[in-house]
């Protein structure tokens, strides 16, 4: 070979080489890189350095240069006044460097016609995906400088001020095409802190708010309506949109999605190895639209990150063909912890890129994330997404667990994409000016107060992960006693009679041995059942009985043993009945029961209404074809509990759910029932309002039913066990390491329940350890501590280390605002293993099964540090028994509404849910 061809040929192979290393690193580009090249692309404005020249700060923007920021000039006006109610720059009051901020407001407000006055930012912007080209304006800049003007009127009696601060008012109140900042859609509004001439804006939450506030301050001292009218326009408008900021555990800052890039996994939420699950296709579909985008799994090129739509990281294994599918299979890794970490396992990551062109910001309608995989053995497997709030790196979707039987079947699941579920990442100083602002709006708004406890609880959850030791000295700490003495159950048992009438009454059993029953009420349910035809079984003892003399018994009492008469009630009398005891509420009626009623620890007065009745005395009424009363009792389904009728509503919201018990503790079978009711009376007799109160019962029915699925059973309401008996268990060799102290950390009430463990007393109380796995106490470093034996088989619960615990004490605005709360544990890691939390099963009532709890699972590794954990105990699981009927009665009546409506959510709920009772049958079985 020739000296040049060698040199070709050695060149070729350089070229080559080099190709192949920057192929390999391109396809094994971390998160972190992709996220970090997104994130230079950012104006970083917040994260910047200031200078000041007389008082006046100057923004030295990374690619920008020194800027004069509008906003920032502003909110330091305020501050050096002392009127700044959310940002703390630490400065020193300064009449002097106020005014020089002032002289700045008044010199560069320029005038933009029609009226109006605003501060141009002179830089342009990027954010997320959106960008705007100098010079433009914002809703948060001439916000803060209304609020700087107006308190400078009230500090001064400058009214050249205040006249400033209504001119610059103006141009929230003017559209956007016209050179404003107002957003409209119908009749809300959006003040836009990015207006986006050329497309839709991003709807940014942060500067909504702001203007809001500044409205409200310069209406104060104005007395302006036109001020107020708009103050009110925006605040109503701001709780119609709450919903589609809230991800289930952050807020977003606003609505425009993140629409490349969208980084998924798959995970094992019970911390055990990942199945080797074969994977064959993964589509991120529009139903609106009818586009997908697609991963071939197992094919060329699904692993190519040039692709829309990729597989990354280390934990698939290599292409193979399963059934003749192209497929790959997951590694059967260990899930690692995830709390301020990175590329954590498992790394069986896939990326999408939403599938249609994003035209709407306000867009509800979700897409499907739809998996197709071989089916081989019962299993646990959840799709994670990345997260967007500080401090954790992936968060469980809602909905978001595979449905794994071993049926040996390929299985399509389908997993909800919520608009909400596409927001970009967002820290800390965005999280708690979130909080502040609807704190401070809630004052005038009621309906956004639940918001803002949401929001503070979110804020509050992520400080605690990430500075769990820092922020435990600042926690209220609960005696742990909430609700030990539970009322009286109230147990319908099956002992009735009929009245003079011939109307079936209920009676309370008073003692079982002689059965000694209570005086006779209505149940408007037993007498809808009577008139439907039922046949009832009735259990009379006549006092003119001979045994009846014997045992001194009423009229209204039963033998033991006695046998059941079944008896036709006539059906006239119960019509009779239902029609002359209608209680009338709007343009609707409802029954009472005159009856107090106790579940769980909750009381209901007699003379209550309910949802749960309702169905079935308008399944009366429609098999006489009685249209009128029909209608009325539909009627009374959007009449508000507290008016006595049968909804509530959750913060002002569109949706309703039907209530069962008039406490809207959210009893879910009620729901079910009636929308079963409502969809019939829309087929029977057409009616627009009726029809539209089975929407907005749908409506909350596939936003909130993920809350009622604890992954094996489902919760009765939303209403939480207030105290709860968990397992904490060692599953390593030999005893495990110290545990100082335990929290029950509550998010939005920033309190919570403290054992002291290895202190004196923590085997007593309402709060307190339980079981003999608990060695004996002993002083480590200066603490108390105590270790625990090994637990390895978990089945045998006779002997665990037990934890009674409290929720803190908590006063819910809505019981479907119930937050996430957090187990804060302290030890010292001084061995290998795994410790993992076990509650009792809601399926099992006083028998003692203890199930794994998702998301609590600690890995030591023995290197003797003092450590804290925190580990996130979701609403799912704070639910009380509920036994096999209800469970059945839940299936039942999902399977009829999922066939009313042909939607597929629901259909795979009620195939979830009907494995759950499977399984549990099964379990028994063996």
């Amino acid at each position: 070979m020739s000296t040049r061809r060698k040199r070709v040929v050695a060149l070729c192979m350089l070229l080559i080489a080099i190709f192949m290393i920057y192929k390999w690193k391109e396809s094994s580009i971390s998160i972190d890189e992709s996220e970090k090249s997104a994130a230079s692309n950012q104006t970083q404005v917040a994260a910047t350095d200031f200078t000041f020249e007389k008082g006046i700060p100057l923004l030295h923007i990374t690619g920008v240069g020194k800027v004069e920021h509008p906003g920032f000039i502003a909110l330091y006006s305020l501050s050096y006044m002392g009127m700044e109610r959310f940002y703390d720059f630490g400065v020193n009051p300064s009449e002097e460097y106020a005014a020089n901020c002032v002289h700045w407001l008044k010199e560069h407000a320029e005038d933009a016609g029609k009226g109006m006055k605003g501060w141009g930012y002179r830089f342009d912007k990027i954010y997320n995906d959106v960008s705007i080209q100098a010079p433009w304006y914002s809703a948060f800049g001439q916000a803060c400088g209304i609020e700087a003007l107006v308190c400078w009127y009230e500090e001064t009696g400058d009214t050249d001020a205040l006249k400033l601060a209504r001119e610059a008012a103006e141009m929230l109140f003017v559209p956007i095409e016209n050179g404003g900042l107002l957003f409209s859609s119908g009749d809300d509004i959006w003040f836009e802190e990015i207006p986006g001439k050329g497309g839709e804006p991003p709807h940014i939450l942060n500067g909504h708010m702001r203007a809001l506030l500044a409205l409200r301050r310069l209406y104060d001292v104005s007395d302006d309506e036109k001020i107020m009218d708009w103050y009110k326009r925006g605040v109503a408008s701001l709780v119609h949109w709450m919903p589609l900021y809230d991800a289930g555990y952050w807020m977003r800052n606003d609505l425009n999605p993140k629409k490349n890039g969208l980084l998924f996994r798959f995970n094992n939420p019970y911390g055990n190895q990942l199945p080797e699950l074969a994977v064959d296709e993964i589509r991120l579909e529009d139903p609106v639209s009818g586009k997908s985008t697609v991963i071939d799994v197992g094919a060329a090129k699904d692993m190519k990150e040039r692709e829309r739509a990729y597989l990354a990281g280390s934990d698939w294994q290599t292409e193979c063909a399963v059934d003749g599918r192209t497929a790959r299979r997951l590694v059967a890794s260990l899930p690692a912890p995830d709390i301020n970490a990175t590329n954590t396992k498992p790394n069986s990551y896939f990326y999408l890129s939403l599938p249609t062109l994003w035209e709407n910001n306000l867009r509800a309608d979700w897409l499907k994330l739809t998996i197709r995989y071989k089916d081989e053995a019962p299993g646990d497997v959840v799709v994670e997404q990345r997260s967007i709030a500080p401090g954790e790196e992936f968060v469980a979707m809602r909905d978001g667990a595979l449905l794994l039987t071993g049926s040996g079947e390929w299985r399509e699941w389908s997993i909800p994409v919520r608009p909400q579920d596409l927001g970009w990442p967002v820290g800390m100083l965005y999280g708690e000016k979130h909080a502040q602002y609807l704190e401070a709006l809630a004052a005038d708004m009621p309906d956004l107060a639940g918001w803002a406890e949401k929001a503070r609880g979110y804020w509050n959850a992520a400080k605690m992960r990430s500075q769990p030791d820092a922020i435990l000295g600042n926690v209220k700490i609960d005696d742990g006693k909430q609700v030990t003495d539970i009322p009286s159950q109230f147990v319908p048992y099956p002992r009735r009679s009929v009245d003079i009438n011939k109307v079936v009454m209920q009676h309370d059993v008073v003692e079982k041995t002689p059965f000694l029953a209570g005086e006779g009420y209505y149940s408007p349910y037993l007498i809808a059942a009577q008139a439907l035809g039922d046949s009832v079984p009735i259990y009379i003892v006549y006092p003119e009985d001979a045994l009846a003399d014997e045992y001194h018994l009423n009229r209204y009492s039963w033998l033991r043993d006695a046998e059941a008469m079944s008896y036709q009630a006539p059906k006239e009398a119960a019509y009779h009945w239902l029609q002359e005891n209608a209680v009338i509420v709007d343009d609707g009626v409802v029954w009472h029961m005159d009856k107090e009623s106790a579940y769980n620890d909750l009381v209901q007065k007699a003379g209550w209404q309910s949802a749960f009745w309702q169905r079935y005395v308008i399944d009366a009424f429609i098999a006489v074809g009685d249209a009128d009363m029909v209608r009325q009792a539909a009627i009374a389904y959007g009449v508000p509990t507290e008016d006595g009728g049968l909804c509530s509503s959750l913060e002002g919201q569109d949706g309703l759910w039907f209530e069962e018990v008039p406490n809207n503790s959210h009893i879910l079978n009620a729901h079910l029932a009636s929308l079963v009711a409502l969809h019939r009376v829309n087929a029977l007799y057409p009616d627009e309002s009726v029809k539209k109160l089975e929407m907005r019962g749908l409506e909350d029915l596939r936003e909130l039913l993920y809350l009622y699925d604890t992954g094996y059973w489902t919760k009765y309401d939303m209403n939480p066990q207030k105290n709860i008996l968990f397992a904490f268990v060692w599953e390593g060799d030999g005893a495990s390491p110290p545990v100082d102290d335990l929290y029950l950390y509550n998010p939005i009430e920033n309190s919570a329940v403290w054992l002291d463990i290895g202190a004196e007393g923590d085997f007593e109380g309402a709060s307190c350890l339980a079981g003999n796995r608990w060695q004996a106490s002993q002083t480590l470093d200066g603490r108390t501590v105590r270790t625990m034996t090994s637990h390895t088989e978990i089945k045998d619960w006779n002997t665990a280390a037990f934890l009674h615990i409290a929720l803190p004490h908590s006063v819910l605005r809505d019981d479907f605002l119930l937050p996430a709360h957090y187990f804060v544990i302290r030890y010292k890691d001084t061995a290998k293993g795994t410790w993992r939390l076990f509650r009792q099963s809601i399926a099992e009532g006083n028998v003692l099964v203890m199930l794994p709890l998702p998301e609590a699972i600690i890995h030591c590794v023995g290197d003797g540090a003092w450590k804290t954990a925190v580990l996130r105990f979701a609403p799912q699981q704070m639910g009380w028994h509920m036994g096999y009927d209800y469970q059945a009665y839940h299936n039942e009546q999902l399977g009829i509404v999922a066939e009313q409506t042909g939607d597929w959510y629901l259909s795979e709920v009620h195939e979830k849910w009907q494995y759950y009772l499977q399984s549990y049958q099964a379990a028994r079985a063996s």
